[in-house]
């Protein structure tokens, strides 16, 4: 399945962009841009969601594909991100629904005997797609944004420079590269819709009937009003109580301001976890590795390497390493690693296969249910591990074969975790 993916989107997008352009050049030069056949036109409400939802998803689409840093400044704040995100929803939302309303028109079409409809249909029931599971990434990922601009925009700009690096964009939530292969898919198959722009981005329509005078009947300002109400209210709530909830960052995976390798130095070269994360044995944290330990090796090895260069120019400014927290916990959740490293639990069982990531992602969606689901089976299972050995005397650890030992038993009480 890995290997699929990275085929997919290492080929994907040229195989779209090629699609997109041989299917322009026939319709052009062939079908002599025939557009394809009217049919019954859309609501004023309608055609105002569409320009609105278009406006909105492309403006922030656009700004954070060219200001990527800036937009980056903006989502490090939670509450500018909830914001960010709510505001792209209730835009998928508009859009949706006067695509919906586009696609719905198209299919009466076609079952009345207008001809030459099923491309068209084809085309915004990909759209259609699109818009649905880009509003299903928004409730249930409330990190979309930020994968946004540290994944999508960097791969999308590897595709122009004809080397696509497609590592983290492989390791995203199955959903997240569905919702890029239907955005392929719909690029590659809309030049032979025989729609024009003016279908999903009715400006001038729109503009008109608010210029002329009494073009809205009152009726009609009433329905846009409720309608345009009862989708912002139904987007805040599902921003607010879907997608800022705990636990859905699964698949996040920030750009590195070093592109440091777990696959390299946990897989291949089998270094141990806790030699750069020393304090998950003793502490809450695990903690990220001083530049001193990466010296340890790289003033010797590797030296010529843009990255450990990098790194030494930082190490000799006396600098730290602006690394990006992947795993990140709400305050108000106790997490001690520990506790848990002391019964025996594995990095993997949290953090996934670390050894064979190139690009650290969260694996699991860290919530609370998750954490009760794993304490639950081993309350059940009640496996042994050594007792901590920080509790135990000098003598005690001489022999390790004589360690005494435990049966496990994690709590699953609230304020095991919430003290």
């Amino acid at each position: 399945m890995t290997s699929l993916s990275v085929a997919l989107f290492t080929y994907g997008p040229f195989f779209a962009a090629f699609g997109f352009a041989a299917a322009w050049l026939y319709r052009w030069g062939i079908l002599r841009n025939r557009n394809a056949p009217a049919v019954a036109p859309v609501g004023a409400a309608t055609e105002t969601a569409l320009v609105l939802g278009f406006a909105t998803l492309f403006i922030g689409h656009v700004t954070t594909a060219v200001a990527p840093g800036a937009m980056r400044a903006l989502l490090a704040d939670p509450d500018r991100t909830a914001v960010i995100e709510t505001i792209g929803l209730v835009g998928a939302l508009l859009f949706a629904w006067g695509v919906g309303a586009r696609l719905r028109a198209r299919v009466q079409g076609a079952r009345a005997g207008v001809t030459d409809q099923m491309p068209a249909v084809i085309a915004l029931g990909l759209l259609f797609a699109v818009c649905v599971s880009g509003v299903v990434l928004t409730v249930f990922y409330r990190w979309i944004t930020i994968w946004y601009a540290y994944i999508s925009v960097p791969y999308t700009r590897s595709l122009f420079a004809l080397e696509p690096a497609t590592e983290a964009i492989v390791a995203s939530p199955f959903l997240i590269k569905f919702h890029a292969l239907l955005f392929m898919a719909l690029v590659a198959s809309w030049p032979m819709s025989g729609l024009s722009l003016a279908e999903l981005f009715p400006l001038r329509s729109v503009a008109k009937r608010f210029a002329e005078a009494g073009a809205l009947s009152t009726s009609e300002v009433d329905r846009i009003t409720h309608l345009s109400l009862l989708i912002a209210a139904l987007a805040l709530v599902m921003g607010g109580s879907l997608g800022c909830r705990v636990g859905t960052q699964q698949g996040h995976a920030p750009e590195q301001p070093i592109a440091f390798s777990h696959a390299l130095h946990a897989g291949l070269y089998e270094l141990d976890c806790q030699y750069c994360h020393a304090g998950a044995e003793r502490s809450r944290h695990a903690g990220v590795p001083s530049s001193s330990v990466c010296m340890n090796c790289h003033t010797r090895v590797k030296t010529e390497s843009p990255e450990i260069q990098r790194l030494t120019q930082l190490v000799t400014t006396n600098q730290p390493v602006p690394w990006l927290k992947v795993h990140r916990l709400p305050d108000f959740a106790f997490f001690n690693h520990a506790s848990h490293v002391s019964a025996g639990l594995v990095c993997q069982k949290c953090h996934g296969p670390v050894e064979k990531m190139v690009r650290v992602a969260q694996q699991e969606t860290m919530s609370m249910g998750w954490c009760l689901d794993c304490h639950r089976t081993l309350r059940e299972a009640r496996p042994e591990a050594p007792l901590p050995l920080a509790t135990l005397s000098p003598s005690r650890l001489l022999d390790v074969d004589k360690i005494p030992r435990r049966h496990l038993s994690p709590p699953t009480d609230c304020s095991a975790c919430h003290r």
